[in-house]
């Protein structure tokens, strides 16, 4: 007897929603196979139905103090509307309501320095290419970053093993070591969420892809487009790690989503502001959501932002067997001339193969995917 597939949980089927959740993750029903099927007809192609990726809402405030008030003040209003109700089923989503606006109550907000090494490494990439020494030196002081470079540099890509750091710099490239660099304020503790942690890390991985697409759209390896694309979800991140701080009084599922809906941009901004990033990255990881409704001196910016992190959406709903045909018509509303879907959403899927296998982007694959498809 095949005993039932559980249903996806609210939660999931909220995060899929939202594109906080990998279709995969999913309880999946036994798939039954038709006649046609069976007589060798081809598949189907993928009827659409998971709903299209939406984002956040946008931030209110690009200014760090009204932004927590605001955040703070919307928690606590919905703790009061949540006691009225006087029910045991809504203690843990007043708990983790309660906690989060506490932290919005607080300057610091809890969070990681942003490492001291990256912001060495910017400083000294941006202006150019350096001396390897100097780049050697800088790496050697941090050994996780090293060990994530050396990775890299001996992935399945390269069929030839690198025998010392000089040979694996040269290999992978500063532009490379560059975002590698900058990922590594999302390793923090902070980011710990329990048993929300597979989330977590669906997001960090989208954040990683999101900004290596929009920083190719720009044509700026190195810069704002990289930083806003990586720490679009680092709120969504955050909001996790205090859901999963009590094991006693668990958040409904709802709650979270909603939450995330709400206030993630907001929280992502407050990170960039913590940080000293630069008000480009602010406006992006907190108005992508609407990039149309940014101030015209970034809306440039922004929608490359937006068109990025949709890329990422499609492409891993590629890889991953789901996509939808109104994401790809929004996804060409934001390109210019220069980039066709195809194009765009080929990289997407390269560069999410290229993060499950801890890989780099092989680009002269994907511009032969792209001769491909154009021919």
């Amino acid at each position: 007897m095949v005993r039932p597939q559980p249903e996806p949980s609210l939660f999931d089927r909220l995060l899929q929603w939202l594109g906080l959740a990998p279709t995969r993750s999913l309880p999946q029903r036994k798939k039954v196979r038709s006649r046609a099927r069976r007589a060798g007809t081809k598949k189907a192609p993928w009827s659409g139905q998971t709903p299209p990726w939406r984002p956040p809402q946008v931030a209110t405030s690009l200014d760090p103090v009204d932004l927590r008030l605001q955040v703070r003040d919307d928690l606590l209003a919905r703790v009061e509307r949540l006691e009225a109700l006087s029910a045991d089923r809504v203690k843990g989503d007043i708990a983790f309501l309660t906690r989060l606006s506490r932290t919005m109550s607080s300057k610091s907000l809890d969070l990681p320095v942003f490492p001291s090494v990256s912001i060495e490494l910017d400083r000294l990439l941006r202006g150019g290419d350096p001396n390897s020494r100097e780049v050697v030196k800088l790496l050697s002081r941090e050994p996780d970053l090293l060990r994530r470079v050396w990775q890299r540099a001996n992935c399945a890509l390269y069929r030839v093993p690198v025998t010392d750091i000089d040979k694996a710099i040269a290999r992978i490239g500063y532009d490379e070591i560059w975002r590698i660099g900058m990922s590594v304020c999302l390793q923090g503790t902070v980011f710990r969420a329990g048993p929300y942690q597979p989330q977590v890390e669906e997001l960090r991985s989208m954040g990683m892809i999101a900004g290596n697409m929009a920083a190719w759209l720009e044509r700026t390896p190195r810069g704002e487009s990289y930083l806003a694309g990586l720490l679009h979800p680092a709120g969504a991140m955050y909001i996790l790690r205090h859901a999963a701080q009590s094991r006693s009084l668990r958040p409904s599922d709802a709650c979270i989503a909603q939450v995330i809906h709400h206030h993630s941009a907001a929280l992502s901004v407050l990170m960039v502001r913590a940080w000293n990033l630069g008000d480009k990255v602010a406006a992006g990881v907190g108005g992508f959501g609407q990039p149309r409704e940014a101030p015209e001196d970034v809306r440039p910016f922004v929608e490359n932002l937006r068109t990025g992190v949709l890329a990422a959406h499609i492409g891993k709903g590629a890889v991953r067997g789901g996509g939808s045909a109104e994401d790809r018509i929004l996804l060409q509303s934001y390109l210019d001339e220069a980039f066709e879907v195809d194009r765009v959403v080929k990289r997407a899927e390269r560069a999410w193969k290229a993060e499950t296998d801890g890989e780099q982007i092989d680009e002269k694959m994907v511009e032969q995917d792209t001769v491909a498809l154009s021919a």
